[in-house]
């Protein structure tokens, strides 16, 4: 089966830049001095390995686009309070998504494991869709799984086997190979990133590419371990630590975390400036880290949607569909200012609430259909055609 990369007709200027930021990671593509430091490095150290025969510099180039995050179980049919999951994958098709984050999977193991992972990655497939496949995250309130204690690793090799069986479920119901349209992989979402966890987040993400053949890794964004606020908690001066991980930096940018980030404002141009400067703050540390043109992706953005409490830090912000449609659209229009920097995209958080939450905050889709948020044109408005 193919890889469903550049069938949608939209996303021109996204292949010709991801072929762009590909030829930067194989050191044959000429750059504007301006955008890459005097005498860094313009590779992230897996990709620097690699000869453009590798599988996954061509997996690589696929990591681009604008989409949602999705619970997978949400893609299989059978859920009682939101569309099933072939209605789900019709809206994503419609509303242009190009590529979906994975989330919480590990939270549904035996539903997915009983033939759930050929039917997601089927029916993505399908509809031109590829895949950045989450392997840990914990619901809010969950265990959070083998060799993982307050968002950090005490037991490498039990996270790694628990990471390999997942990919071992995917590869056996896709006949022993791999989905094309799986193009990436998230080895931790939201750890906790200082000089004493990167060795051990380097360590897995090195285990994982060699057990999945090459697909490229990154981490989930991160966490602060001197965080005392909601702003300082997703720190963009991390993101040169975390590009010494994986093939790409993925980053988690909400606005409404940041200090004054137009909690409750209706105006994208009043937001966007605040996604300007985190933007701009985590290439230069990547710059700075000696990695220039690593590609970046925007993996959870969004803002609270008014009809439900809101979610992590904001539960008593209750927001609007005007505030979720601006703050979406400011993030979208900073991303597109930063492609010459390396960003492929964004991700929105997220299509639907996890199962048990009627109406998340965040959520584009919700109360069974009927909300609908204003905000969703916006993914095929700027998939930078």
């Amino acid at each position: 089966m193919e890889t469903p990369v550049g069938r949608n007709p939209n996303v021109t200027t996204w292949a010709v830049i991801g072929a762009c930021v590909l030829g930067l990671l194989l050191a044959g593509c000429s750059t504007d001095s301006s955008s890459v430091i005097p005498g860094t490095s313009t590779t992230s150290p897996a990709a620097s390995s690699r000869s453009s025969a590798d599988p996954a510099v061509h997996r690589l180039a696929a990591v681009f686009g604008v989409g949602v995050d999705v619970v997978p179980r949400e893609l299989l049919d059978g859920s009682t309070k939101q569309p099933t999951g072939t209605a789900l994958v019709r809206v994503l098709q419609e509303e242009g998504v190009q590529l979906v984050r994975l989330i919480w999977g590990n939270q549904d193991q035996v539903q997915l494991d009983d033939g759930g992972w050929k039917v997601i990655f089927s029916r993505l497939a399908a509809a031109h869709i590829n895949a950045l496949l989450t392997l840990h995250m914990q619901a809010p309130g969950q265990s959070e799984g083998p060799g993982v204690s307050d968002a950090t690793i005490t037991n490498l090799r039990a996270l790694e086997q628990d990471e390999e069986g997942v990919l071992s479920q995917i590869k056996r119901q896709w006949g022993g190979s791999y989905p094309s349209n799986l193009v990436a992989l998230d080895v931790f979402n939201e750890p906790v990133l200082d000089d004493s966890t990167v060795q051990s987040l380097r360590l897995l993400a090195r285990t994982i590419t060699s057990y999945s053949g090459g697909i490229p890794v990154t981490i989930g964004g991160w966490r602060s371990s001197t965080a005392k606020t909601k702003a300082t908690f997703n720190d963009p001066s991390l993101a040169g630590l975390a590009s010494t991980i994986g093939d790409f930096v993925s980053v988690h940018l909400y606005p409404d975390n940041m200090a004054g980030g137009g909690l409750t404002s209706t105006s994208a141009a009043t937001i966007e400036p605040f996604a300007q400067s985190f933007l701009s703050t985590a290439i230069t540390a990547i710059a700075s880290a000696g990695h220039s043109g690593t590609p970046v992706l925007i993996t959870e953005t969004g803002g609270e949607n008014g009809q439900a409490p809101g979610g992590g830090f904001n539960r008593a912000l209750s927001g609007s569909p005007a505030h979720q449609q601006a703050t979406i659209e400011a993030v979208l229009d900073a991303a597109e200012q930063f492609v010459p920097q390396g960003v492929r995209g964004a991700l929105i958080w997220w299509i639907t609430p996890a199962p048990k939450q009627t109406c998340q905050g965040g959520a584009l889709i919700c109360f069974d259909g009927l909300y609908r948020s204003p905000a969703l044109p916006l993914i095929a408005t700027h998939q930078f055609s």
